[in-house]
């Protein structure tokens, strides 16, 4: 019992620490370009040691992708609402919804050309996605997928994110299950 409090106790540590780290970063990033920031700058900010930033992170992004897996966290379930036009309405509106809420912090990768960690993690995503959904059908589904999510994104950040979420949602609905229904009646 006291090895798995003890433990937990350093799951819990670690995790504050975790996050200190990429809040710092965050908030070194709102006023300095990302190539000026190091990690002695993260560290001080964060109040911990430099141990403890390589114990969590090989990289400033590796931060970043830390960060967009910690906001996507509460989407991680993925079942077969995708298989309707209208299940997948409503988990693009939840991404959608999740990236406008978080778009001061896509202005910052936009501002220090870091948009590609955005792909690196919509493809992921797309991998984990299409693997749960069985609906696997040759090596360039992934590509193709992520390619035109991360196209989208990229142009709604690009323009401010001028068409509400509602528009860039059902456009791209339209596309993705126009592709999704041509696919199902060739299996």
């Amino acid at each position: 019992m006291n090895k798995e409090c003890n433990s937990n106790k350093v799951k819990v540590l670690n995790e504050i620490t975790k996050r200190s780290i990429i809040e710092a970063f965050l908030l070194l990033l709102q006023n300095q370009p990302y190539e000026k920031i190091s990690i002695s700058d993260i560290v001080k900010k964060a109040g911990v040691a430099r141990v403890s930033y390589y114990r969590n992170f090989d990289s400033k992004e590796s931060i970043i992708t830390a960060y967009l897996n910690s906001i996507f966290k509460m989407d991680e379930e993925v079942d077969n609402q995708y298989l309707t036009k209208q299940g997948l309405i409503n988990k693009l509106r939840k991404q959608y919804q999740i990236y406008y809420e978080n778009r001061k912090f896509l202005k910052l990768l936009e501002r220090n050309n870091l948009l590609h960690l955005l792909y690196e993690h919509i493809y992921n995503r797309s991998i984990s996605t299409i693997e749960k959904m069985e609906f696997y059908q040759n090596e360039l589904q992934i590509p193709y997928f992520s390619g035109s999510a991360y196209g989208i994104l990229l142009y709604w950040i690009k323009t401010n994110f001028a068409l509400s979420i509602d528009e860039v949602v059902k456009r791209f609905a339209d596309m993705s299950y126009a592709y999704y229904q041509e696919k199902m009646k060739m299996r």
